[in-house]
């Protein structure tokens, strides 16, 4: 496994996604009475390095300088992208803003102000 992200939690059951060396991506369902299933989700041509769920049916995954917006309703559908300068390690949503995406990354590569704003803007319209 390279990355985890939660997905819900009520009385008894617990849902999540992982991310793998595979390339593929799991969804996890396990209740109090020990039961655990999984079905996979979407492979990848890459591994997943971060993963955050946002609500919506939208599952973020952070792939060497990529971001995808994987839609989990539509999987046959292509996945929206950015390309980033750096490497993403960690993504992280605001709880009731969805829209609010905070990615911690590698050391920034000295980068020109108009190139710098491009991609925080990119960062928060994923």
């Amino acid at each position: 496994m390279s990355c985890l992200a939660a997905r819900s939690s009520t009385e008894g059951t617990t849902q999540f996604f992982t991310g793998g060396y595979d390339r593929t991506i799991l969804f996890w369902s396990v209740t109090s009475s020990a039961s655990t299933t999984s079905h996979e989700v979407t492979r990848l041509t890459t591994i997943p390095e971060a993963l955050a769920f946002r609500g919506r049916g939208s599952l973020l995954v952070a792939t060497s300088k990529k971001v995808l917006d994987i839609r989990l309703e539509h999987l046959s559908a292509i996945p929206s992208r950015v390309q980033m300068s750096n490497a993403v390690h960690q993504i992280h949503i605001h709880r009731q803003a969805p829209n609010v995406a905070i990615l911690e990354v590698g050391a920034f590569v000295s980068l020109p102000s108009a190139s710098l704003r491009l991609t925080i803007k990119n960062r928060l319209t994923i």
